[in-house]
This record gives structure tokens, sequence and C-alpha cells, in this order.
């Protein structure tokens, strides 16, 4: 099954042509530029993303003067929509990623390349992180910098009910399996929901007769042909799952049904979400977190600016700041949020590189092998069929 590796020259050329060392010179005319600015941000996330926000906000103010008005958003499309619909009204800096990265970039929507005017961009760790330099089959060319790691993982209670074939269903088969003995303990996964979809590709990618294909437009294949087994596996997890598949619960509300029982797996594409939740109280450290065996879907959370922001400065200045091994140790902090860094832990002061080390030996970081095979995002394009075909299915 094809992965993606990671290749030390090619993404060595990758980070000379939009990264590697920022570009300082020109750096403080950017601060001072910015003092003063408001800077309004969408950003899609739930009440750890806002919190931490919030906390960003006053620390962006105390130290550079600009003010961040930091705003939730239902989703990456709806993010996009407000900024092909609202032009100069709209935000100054906005999360993206994926189709709507490549949406926005093809619309002319998206200001020049950025992201190595940034210094803290020299931290970023372009070598293991492939996101950081390409988003879902196409490179970012500096105009969306990343902000934090994503992989599609699942969580089980261990204590309270054991996968059937023994250890945690890090696979289809015991995914199914658990489906099957337990009925109800699965959710149904609805494209409608990020980690939903998520975990439609990964299961289209492990079960697609060629699945380097889903790399590429889905106009240039047999789309009907490629997905053939992925409805038959959903066909048959859809009659066992929660409630029968009638409801498909999301990210939060699974969170929830895990701790009452209700279900025995739930979805996520945070990998710190189970250390996070049980850092904060939510589920009892018997909690764990895992991947698949065959490897694991992995991207970045991203923000953009827009070209009609009239704040680009702020907002550059802002971003910065997100990037900086103060925001990013402080969000990797399970118990304030739990979201993986983009950064490279050598590049970073010995004590920034301690706290790291120590949240990554917190109870429910993700472990086991599929971890450490990251899948190459699918090509957006592929998203438009798979929401239909399952609206036409199940969205009865």
């Amino acid at each position: 099954m094809p992965l993606l590796r990671t290749v030390p020259i090619a993404l060595a050329l990758l980070s000379t042509l939009i990264g590697g060392t920022a570009e300082a010179e020109g750096w403080s005319a950017v601060e001072q530029a910015a003092r003063g600015e408001r800077v309004e941000m969408d950003f899609v996330g739930g009440e750890a993303a806002r919190n931490y926000f919030n906390w960003a906000a006053g620390e962006i103010e105390r130290l550079y003067g600009v003010v961040l008005v930091a705003r939730p958003v239902t989703s990456l499309d709806e993010a996009a929509r407000r900024v092909e619909d609202a032009g100069a009204e709209g935000p100054d800096l906005v999360s993206t990623g994926g189709g709507s990265f490549h949406r926005l970039l093809d619309g002319n929507r998206l200001a020049p390349p950025f992201a190595r005017r940034l210094p803290n961009w020299r931290l970023v760790d372009t070598a293991r992180q492939p996101a950081a330099l390409m988003d879902a089959t196409r490179l970012t060319d500096g105009r969306e910098v990343p902000t934090g790691a994503t992989r599609l993982v699942f969580l089980a209670d261990t204590a309270r009910d054991p996968a059937p074939a023994g250890g945690l269903p890090s696979s289809l088969e015991a995914l199914q399996l658990q489906a099957q003995v337990r009925p109800g303990s699965m959710p149904f996964p609805s494209p409608d929901d990020p980690a939903g979809l998520l975990f439609l590709q990964q299961v289209l990618f492990m079960t697609a007769p060629e699945p380097s294909i889903l790399w590429r437009p889905a106009g240039e294949s047999d789309v009907a042909a490629t997905t053939a087994a992925l409805w038959a596996w959903l066909d048959t997890l859809h009659a066992t799952s929660w409630r029968e598949g009638t409801e498909q619960p999301d990210g939060p509300a699974q969170i929830g049904l895990l701790r009452e029982g209700a279900i025995a797996v739930a979805i996520a594409t945070d990998p710190g979400t189970a250390a996070g939740v049980i850092a904060r109280g939510t589920l009892p450290a018997s909690v764990a977190s895992f991947a698949l065996e065959g490897g694991t879907i992995g991207g970045a959370n991203y923000l953009a600016i827009p070209a009609a922001s009239d704040t680009k400065d702020g907002a550059m200045v802002v971003a910065n700041f997100l990037l900086s091994p103060e925001a990013q140790v402080r969000k990797a902090d399970p118990a304030i949020w739990g979201e993986p860094t983009i950064l490279a832990p050598e590049r970073l002061a010995p004590a920034f590189r301690e706290r790291l080390a120590a949240f990554g030996e917190a109870a429910g970081q993700p472990d086991g092998p599929g971890m450490n095979l990251v899948i190459q995002p699918l090509h957006p394009s592929w998203t438009a069929p798979l929401r239909a075909e399952w609206q036409r299915r199940y969205g009865g």
C-alpha cells in the first residue's frame, strides 16, 4: 500500500523553495506597521481552541500592540465562504486546509506568499511534517502556515470495554468485529463531520484497488469502481453501528457517548484528543488512542491571509506568534488543548523540549506502529462524490 514517505532530499528542495531560514530583514518594519491594527481571525475549533486563542490575543496585544479578535466558525467550508462573500469586510486571518485551501487559492483569494517572512518559520519541522509544505497533494507555496499536526485517531476505554479481538481494534476488520459483537458500539461516520470525513477517506484508501489514484483528481478515475469496496464496508457497519446509523454524532458528541459507555470507539482528527480530555477530567486515564495498523491520514491545521485583508502586517504578526515556542508548547499541553506541535523539537530551547517530552508521556497519547505511517491526504476533489453517494445511501 503506497504511503507518503519522507524523502530527505525532496523535502530539502521543497524547504528551500518556500521555507528554510526566515527572511528576518524587514520584520521589525512589519511589527511597527502592525502596531495598533485590529486582526479578525476565523478559526475552526471547540472550547479548547477558543480558550487558547483568547490567551493568545492577550499576549499578542501585550507584546505587539495588535488586537486579535478570534471568531469560531463551524467548518473550513464556512470559513472559505466568508472570505469569498465578505471581501474587505471579511477576516484578516482564516483557518484553511484541503479543499478550502485549493478553492481560495484557485479563486485568487489569498495574499501572496508570506510564510518565509515569519521569523518563527525556521522552527517549523519541514522534514518530519510533510504537511508543512504540501496540503492535500498541492504545495502550499507559503500561502498558508501550518499551526498544528492532525492525524486520524481512535479512542477506546480499555478498562470498560475491551475489544472483542483482544487489544485495540486497530484494523478495519477489528472495527467491524467490534460493531458486530456489540451492536451500537461504533459511531457511523458522516462526511459533514471533519473526523467522519477523514475516516471515510481512510477506509477508501485502505479498500481502493489502486490507492495512489486518490492523490489525483477524481475526474481522472472510475469513481464507482474505486469506491465500491468502501460502500460495501460501510453498508456492513451501518446495520450494527450506533442507533443503526440513523444518527451520526460529531466529535464532541462522541466523547460524551464514550464517557457514558454508549459507544466503545470514538473518532478524532487531533492526536492529542484523548490526552486532552483525560487531563481536563472528561475521560478516565484508562482511555487509549490509536491509529489503524496500515497508517493514518495526516495533515495539519493551517492559517492563511485573505487577499482582501487590509491588515496583512498585523495578520503576519499573529501568525508568527502562533508559531512561537511559547504558543506551540502551550497548545501541546493536554490540559490546555493537546494538539501536537508543528515545530522541530531539536530547534527549541531545552526547557521547551523537556515540556514537549513530558506531554508525550501523558496518559492517552496515541501509540502503535500506525502513528508512524503517515498517509498523504486525498485530493480534495474526492470529497464531493463521497458526500453525494453517502447522502444517497444513508442520508434519508
